[in-house]
């Protein structure tokens, strides 16, 4: 599976913990047992006619380590990533958005601050990707422009603290 693949089912994850109140650990295992199985796993559904893929990929140890990290440290800093967005939205509050919209500027922001390894480019164009599959049709413009703010004023802050500390 393909990091995009697994932010995808790391987004479904946050959109499920998001809608459904309960024990967050006991939902991630239940959804990586279930929509995000090992290789060999009997939970894998059978395609249902011949020739017709399965609806839920395989996914290494790495894929589900990545899905579980990003889901846990995105829960974490929630209130966290709100705050950092939320200056940027206009006219509405993180609170006033349709959940998907939320835990896709979530996911943005948590990569824009948090993920070393992922560039921001491709950290926002992933969200982008993600806004049009599973958002509004008019919302990636939107969510986009919001997330370009967090990266400047993120990239403003750490030129300001590598300006300081010299």
């Amino acid at each position: 599976m393909s990091r995009r693949s697994a932010r995808e089912k790391a987004m479904q994850l946050l959109y499920q913990l998001e809608s459904q109140k309960g024990h967050a650990l006991e939902q991630i295992d239940l959804f990586l047992e279930e929509r995000a199985p090992l290789p060999g796993s009997p939970r894998l559904v059978e395609p249902e006619e011949e020739g017709q893929s399965s609806a839920v990929e395989v996914l290494d140890e790495d894929d589900r380590a990545y899905i579980k990290a990003l889901a846990l440290g995105v829960m974490a800093k929630a209130n966290e990533l709100d705050r950092l967005y939320g200056p940027y939205l206009n006219k509405w509050t993180p609170e006033r958005l349709p959940i998907i919209e939320r835990v896709l500027l979530r996911i943005g922001t948590y990569e824009i601050c948090y993920a070393e390894d992922v560039p921001n480019s491709v950290a926002i164009s992933e969200i982008i990707r993600l806004c049009k599959d599973y958002a509004d049709e008019d919302s990636y413009a939107y969510i986009n422009a919001v997330l370009a703010k967090v990266e400047r004023e993120v990239a403003k802050e750490d030129t300001e603290e590598s300006g300081a500390s010299q």
